[in-house]
């Protein structure tokens, strides 16, 4: 009895590994033939197309005993954020924050809701959507003047009829900043601090009008309903740069929170629904934003008895 389990567990390995050496992935192989079927990595990565993301546990209405809004900025050019910003140029496995939302915006996968109704009126309540018309405008980083010939008569577009304006288009390395909308609040049921993401803007870049290089603040150029864009950020892939063999997804980051950001807003003690910008400026600013953070905290700390 002793021989044959001896046998037996000799013999286990050498089958494990003849199954796994039968895996055409491992086995070494003659050149193929079609360039498509070689593969350019050690191993296949798992295909994250049927990535499905983490529901929110549900939560009633009479287990919340503390809510608050907060607006956040996250700014890309912090180093922690860098896999927000990277790659400038999508990649066939990467592909930056920017670049993913305009590819869905442009097929119609995504709808993008105006964040700017007017002169000095602002809107992050996803009540108007961007049609197909203003797309075209919506990705510009600047207008340009229209162009003319020799002898000032404007050229028109043979497609479309209209004037043809040397436009500057925007890139993921222009965008530097995003604002997110979320309600943090206490959960008596599981007697935990928790959050939910509600809306996603890109901040575009504004430029002096004497300078176009001199950047002098920047503005919501959209916002997305960040629950109906789970399932697409959960299945594309961000820039991991510590470890390749770790692949981490839209969703990923933004439901464990890897990232860093500053409140710029928030909507208790504040009847003027002013931003922090409006009444702090420079480090003060920064100083608000923390004390807000550190009042969320305190609160629920100070539920518990140790």
């Amino acid at each position: 009895m002793i021989q044959k389990i001896v046998s037996i567990a000799f013999l286990s390995p050498l089958v494990f590994a003849s199954l796994y050496g039968q895996d055409p992935q491992v086995q070494p192989q003659s050149q193929p033939a079609d360039t498509s079927a070689i593969v350019d990595a050690a191993y296949l990565d798992k295909n994250t197309s049927d990535r499905k993301f983490i529901p929110y546990p549900s939560v009633r209405d009479a287990d919340v005993l503390y809510k608050q809004r907060l607006w956040r900025a996250i700014d890309l050019r912090e180093k922690a954020n860098f896999h927000l910003y990277y790659p400038l140029e999508p990649q066939s496995d990467v592909i930056s924050l920017f670049d993913l939302l305009k590819r869905e915006i442009a097929s119609g996968k995504m709808v993008a809701y105006k964040a700017d109704l007017g002169p000095n009126k602002t809107d992050d309540k996803f009540t108007e959507k961007i049609t197909a018309k203003e797309l075209d405008r919506l990705f510009l980083l600047t207008e340009g003047d229209i162009e003319t010939d020799e002898n000032g008569r404007e050229l028109l577009d043979p497609t479309t009829g209209k004037p043809i304006r040397d436009d500057k288009p925007m890139g993921a390395e222009h965008l530097v900043q995003y604002k997110i909308k979320e309600d943090w609040f206490f959960d008596k049921h599981r007697s935990r601090m928790d959050f939910r993401i509600i809306g996603l803007a890109p901040m575009r870049p504004l430029y002096d009008p004497t300078d176009k290089k001199k950047v002098i603040g920047y503005a919501e150029m959209y916002w997305v309903y960040f629950p109906a864009i789970r399932e697409t950020l959960a299945r594309n892939n961000a820039l991991n740069v510590r470890n390749g063999g770790q692949k981490r997804t839209y969703d990923d980051i933004f439901h464990k929170r890897i990232f860093t950001s500053y409140v710029v807003k928030t909507d208790l003690d504040n009847p003027f629904n002013r931003n922090i910008g409006d009444y702090r400026k420079g480090l003060d600013a920064l100083l608000e934003s923390e004390k807000i953070k550190k009042h969320l905290f305190n609160y629920e700390h100070d539920l518990w008895e140790y």
